[in-house]
């Protein structure tokens, strides 16, 4: 009798333990690391960046043209640091200050390259994130 209740309460615990662990491990992994914000936040400002850009090379000039000039960006990408992201919109200062405190903002940003057919939305970027770690 007092074996089994040995072996219950032995069992109990580690089913306890292994549930403790189970739910931390849960919860651990939905949080975001820092790099994950960062980079998610870069590969935001980017795409509004070459959508304002797209918008600016558009007007006034035939497709052609534009065309032309996204086509000089596909081989070796628009580089874009950290102080030209920040200056499309000025509402994100204070978040981005948050972010990237710790980083070089000449090397951090992203580079993005055009695709053809040039449309508002042909695009990929790299995110490039020089930051301390901390």
């Amino acid at each position: 009798m007092k074996k089994m209740l040995v072996v219950l309460i032995i069992s109990g615990v580690v089913l306890l333990s292994v549930l403790v662990i189970g739910i931390i491990m849960i919860i651990n992994s939905n949080k975001e690391t820092l790099e994950e914000q960062r980079t998610s936040y870069l590969e935001e400002l980017g795409d509004l960046f070459y959508s304002r850009y797209f918008d600016h090379i558009s007007s006034g000039s035939t497709q052609a043209e534009a065309n032309a000039e996204l086509a000089k960006f596909t081989e070796t990408g628009m580089q874009v640091n950290l102080d030209s992201l920040s200056n499309i919109d000025t509402t994100r200062t204070e978040k981005i200050n948050e972010l990237f405190e710790n980083c070089n903002r000449g090397r951090t940003g992203v580079r993005i390259f055009p695709k053809e057919p040039f449309g508002a939305k042909d695009f990929t970027l790299n995110v490039n994130l020089d930051c301390e770690e901390e």
